[in-house]
């Protein structure tokens, strides 16, 4: 197997999404292996374009105005550097797979797709409706260079479903365990949202849910930004809410300290894949509490340290307590058995190496 690894990503730092941490994560524990890592994005205009303790990782950033001159670029790079590139890992269903398609297709080289997200308004979706984008799709059908990667059971069944005549693997996003610690809850509830603040992630209606339903101390914090921002932030002014707290767009390190010192983890979105943040959660300690959804319905039947989201509502605070220290011993098991980091890198270099 090549010791360099290409990933195209058409955004990277100091964009904050959930993609692009899980591709800083995974770019330091491979470079820790010994691999070559090299990140293709695209040009952003800011002095601080290195993420933190970023060291031995080579960040290409071509020069585009738009995704349409950077999926040239790309397509020039491709050509300039074939002898060079084995494979490439791409971590968008966007229409830099289309261009990875075709250059692996002529150039040799093989490409491991991974999908961040399906169902409504997901990139996936929007291909099937699109009659245009699935023909091109199907073009690479039964093509054994172009393989995809979901994160879940899932998301392979969905792709299944609709785009046969491909090569699919399931192998989850990775999380570092050693920040995993159970913090006991005192006088106060700690609840952390982390999330991009949009209609399809549900938080506004989460919060208002909550402090309808409380009757007890808690504190909450919301870590993202979105469109929905300044109507969480109004909410929280009109009503003089001093126990919720919006803190915007942070980086990996900043949620890592609001989540060291929170109890419980809010993800009531209405459609959802394997959350980045979901795995940032557990690796701290954090009881998730999660829409109703498959993954999480049968993540929960294995391991039992799920809470959902209508039944969170309805507990005590002595109910919550009770449950936080059952279902907490739980969350270690399932960290180590299915998203450790170390052992996601190591399926993905055999991935790599097929």
């Amino acid at each position: 197997m090549s010791r360099t690894i290409y990933h195209i990503i058409p955004s990277f730092h100091p964009v904050i999404g959930g993609a692009e941490r899980q591709l800083e994560r995974l770019a330091r524990v491979q470079r820790e292996t010994g691999k070559h890592v090299k990140i293709i994005t695209r040009n952003l205009d800011s002095k601080d374009l290195l993420p933190r303790d970023f060291k031995n990782i080579e960040i290409i950033r071509l020069n585009s105005i738009n995704m349409f001159f950077f999926n040239v670029l790309l397509f020039l790079f491709f050509f300039k550097n074939f002898n060079q590139i084995k494979f490439v890992h791409v971590h968008s269903c966007s229409s830099v797979m289309f261009t990875s398609f075709f250059c692996s297709f002529f150039l040799n080289f093989k490409a491991f797709i991974k999908i961040t997200r399906i169902g409504s308004g997901s990139q996936l979706e929007l291909i099937k409706n699109n009659f245009f984008k699935r023909s091109l799709f199907n073009l690479f059908k039964n093509n054994k260079k172009i393989k995809f990667i979901a994160l879940t059971d899932e998301a392979k069944d969905y792709f299944l479903n609709f785009f046969n005549g491909f090569s699919i693997n399931v192998i989850p996003n990775g999380i570092d365990v050693s920040k995993f610690q159970i913090i006991e809850i005192k006088e106060t509830i700690n609840i952390i949202f982390i999330s991009r603040l949009i209609s399809r992630k549900n938080v506004f209606n989460s919060v208002k849910i909550i402090h309808e339903s409380f009757k007890f101390n808690y504190n909450v914090a919301i870590c993202g930004k979105g469109s929905e921002y300044l109507k969480i932030k109004n909410y929280i002014k009109n009503n003089t809410l001093s126990n919720i707290n919006l803190f915007g767009e942070l980086n990996e390190f900043e949620i890592f300290n609001h989540l060291s010192k929170s109890h419980f983890f809010i993800l009531n979105s209405i459609n959802e894949g394997l959350s980045n943040a979901f795995l940032e959660a557990i690796s701290s300690g954090v009881i998730p509490v999660v829409s109703e959804n498959e993954f999480y319905v049968k993540l929960n039947l294995k391991y039992d340290c799920l809470l959902f989201f209508n039944d969170f509502i309805k507990f005590s605070k002595n109910e919550l307590i009770k449950v936080y220290n059952i279902k907490s011993k739980n969350l270690k098991l399932m960290l180590n058995k299915d998203f450790n980091i170390i052992n996601i890198a190591k399926k993905l270099d055999d991935l790599y190496a097929s």
